[in-house]
């Protein structure tokens, strides 16, 4: 019999699918359900907490600051998915600073059982090695496009990722709430005046339109084609 979740959102965590049913009833057993609001930090970097977050409802932000005060933005956490296990896998502090970027609500699970987790379940480990790979070829992809894309290419870049994230095999998304010009440079390493120029053309070109509490990316392939162009 499959357990009964204390909370819906945790139907939806990737880590979890893979557990057999006496392994998720544990899992569930081991998560705290926190809520945090709009802006609120989840934790610092050089924090030495070790808990792993799953967010359940909203997003979070993954920043880090570097001596200056200049953020730079890693990624945007949302539903189905864990952030915070590099400390509990390798014991030092965090690497980099969560935040609340939307009122969340998240499933925390204490390092020792996040382990057990992964020890004891292949599909588990799997699933959680996949997730680490994933974080490489992003940061890899980033790189790249840092060292040799134009910026007003790399915001298009930003643009069509979220776009895909949220479409699936469709050929438009819309983004809601929409993004933050900030967050969007900070992700892309330009100027926030950069991407107000670069949106501005893309809805002169009709692949953004503006709506009601966010943007509607139009014609995901068209702008896939406009990246690929940018990029030789």
């Amino acid at each position: 019999m499959t357990a009964s979740p204390p909370h819906p959102g945790l139907d939806r965590i990737q880590l979890f699918q893979a557990l057999p049913d006496d392994a998720r009833a544990y899992a569930y057993a081991q998560c705290r359900i926190r809520k945090y609001t709009a802006g609120q930090v989840i934790f610092d970097t050089d924090d030495d907490s070790r808990d792993v977050y799953f967010v359940l409802q909203g997003l979070v932000r993954v920043v880090i600051f570097s001596p200056g005060g200049r953020e730079v933005a890693f990624n945007v956490v949302g539903a189905g998915v864990c952030f915070g296990e590099l400390s509990a896998l390798d014991g030092e502090p965090r690497s980099a600073s969560c935040v609340a970027r939307t009122n969340a609500e998240l499933a925390v699970v204490s390092a020792s059982a996040f382990q057990r987790l992964c020890c004891d379940y292949p599909d588990a480990a799997l699933t959680m090695m996949r997730h680490l790979s994933a974080m490489v070829r992003k940061s890899t992809g980033r790189i790249l496009d840092l060292s040799v894309v134009a910026a007003n290419n790399r915001v298009q870049g930003e643009m069509l990722r979220l776009a895909r994230e949220v479409a699936g095999e469709k050929p438009s998304a819309t983004l809601r709430p929409p993004p933050i010009h900030a967050e969007v440079a900070s992700r892309v390493s330009t100027t926030r005046e950069t991407v107000a120029r670069v949106i501005s053309d893309l809805t002169k070109q009709g692949l953004i339109e503006k709506t009601r509490g966010g943007i509607i990316v139009t014609d995901i392939p068209r702008l896939e084609e406009l990246v690929e162009q940018g990029r030789g």
